[in-house]
Parts: C-alpha cells; sequence; structure tokens
C-alpha cells in the first residue's frame, strides 16, 4: 500500500508522496469530546450521524492543549467511504462538531492565503469553494 524508502530500527519513513496519499483519508473531528478510547469514539460518533458501522482502519487523538478537547482523527479505508462518510456531517449541525479533511500545514498555509479572494468572490454573487489546494468557481448565484 505505502512505499517505504527508509529503514532506522524500528521506524521507517514513508515517502512525501505515501504520506499525502495516507492522509488523504484522514477525517478530523473537532469538538467531539473524549470519553473513551478512540475507537470507542469514533464508533459513537457513527451512532451519532446515523452511520451504523464507520468503514475506519484506525483512530487517534491530536493536540497538546490539555484545556480543550484533542481533535480525533479517523482514518478511512478508501475515498468513496470517506466521502460518503462526510456526507452525513449535517446530522450534527447545531452540535458544535465539526468533520472535515485533515490538512498539512503546508495546506492551511495556502487556503488562509487564498480565503481573501474566496471572500470577494462571494460578496460578487459566485458559488466559490476550496478543494484540492485550489480555489474553485463552480457557478454565478442568481442575485
Amino acid at each position: 500500500m505505502f512505499d517505504l524508502i527508509i529503514h532506522f530500527g524500528s521506524y521507517t519513513t514513508l515517502n512525501k508522496q505515501a504520506k499525502r496519499k495516507a492522509r488523504a483519508l484522514h477525517v478530523q473531528v473537532v469538538g467531539w469530546a473524549k470519553k473513551g478510547s478512540p475507537q470507542e469514539d469514533a464508533n459513537n460518533l457513527g451512532t451519532k450521524i446515523r452511520e451504523s458501522d464507520i468503514p475506519f482502519a484506525s483512530a487517534w487523538r491530536v493536540g497538546r492543549d490539555e484545556s480543550r478537547t484533542k481533535a480525533l482523527i479517523i482514518h478511512i479505508m478508501d475515498m468513496e467511504k470517506k466521502k460518503a462518510f462526510l456526507s452525513k456531517r449535517r446530522a450534527l449541525k447545531g452540535d458544535k462538531i465539526y468533520l472535515d479533511d485533515n490538512f498539512t500545514p503546508t495546506q492551511v498555509a495556502h487556503r488562509k492565503e487564498n480565503i481573501l479572494s474566496m471572500f470577494d468572490a462571494r460578496k460578487k454573487g459566485q458559488c466559490v469553494v476550496y478543494r484540492y489546494g485550489k480555489v474553485i468557481i463552480i457557478e454565478q448565484r442568481a442575485v
């Protein structure tokens, strides 16, 4: 599945492309309170969004700040299942629980650079989204 390029004892390093592919299958959950192990939390999230069986391989928590809930990262098995899982996030609307892609720091910085141009385009009546590292204008909205 992944190309292993360097072995240092028990540590293995993946090349950048393999890391990017692996991270593309991650879903970041912010606002989900820690109640048990990350795997139990992922299953509980599935019942909350009416998904009886989340097709995840693993789950873990990330973050350093102990004063707030750490983000839950869920590794979904394949891209189609991830899209189906993310399509059900509307069930969480109003709960202050957010599901999104797990962006790299580089992607976050790039998104911040482009966010102002996205707001300007929306003010002009255009439908704009940020997908796969690009600002995409989907259609012209009727004003």
